[in-house]
């Protein structure tokens, strides 16, 4: 089975509106250097599995963040809007995962002088079945 993480990459890149704005450039935790702009990239912030009295579920609530880097803030706000369009609600197989629901559950830009860059940060709660 496919992990979490791969699966969403997977879907991300394949939506149009995603694929024409960052193309595959949607990576794991850092950017790599010299990186071309708008990018994002994605970190997996926590997972809650459900126990049973005698095994596990295979019921999973994970966070995933999401920091979408740009030189202008419009740029980075689109990102994160694209991304919101893609996954919020979205329920049903994604690339191998049983995604019963996706909420987003917070939203923040941020500014980084040292590289007068923008980075608008979007967190997704994803609810699915390992099993």
């Amino acid at each position: 089975m496919m992990r979490l993480e791969e699966a969403v990459y997977a879907y991300l890149i394949s939506q149009p509106a995603i694929h024409a704005k960052i193309g595959n450039r949607i990576f794991p935790l850092l950017l790599p250097q010299k990186s071309q702009f708008p990018a994002a990239t994605y970190t997996l912030v926590s997972v809650e599995r459900t126990p049973a009295l005698q095994k596990d579920t295979g019921y999973v609530k994970a966070t995933l963040q999401f920091s979408c880097h740009a030189k202008s803030y419009s740029e980075a706000v689109i990102v994160t809007h694209l991304l919101r369009i893609a996954l919020q609600d979205f329920s049903g197989n994604m690339n191998g995962v049983l995604v019963g629901a996706v909420f987003v559950t917070s939203e923040m830009v941020d500014y980084e002088p040292k590289t007068d860059t923008y980075t608008a940060i979007i967190e997704f709660e994803f609810h699915f079945n390992e099993k």
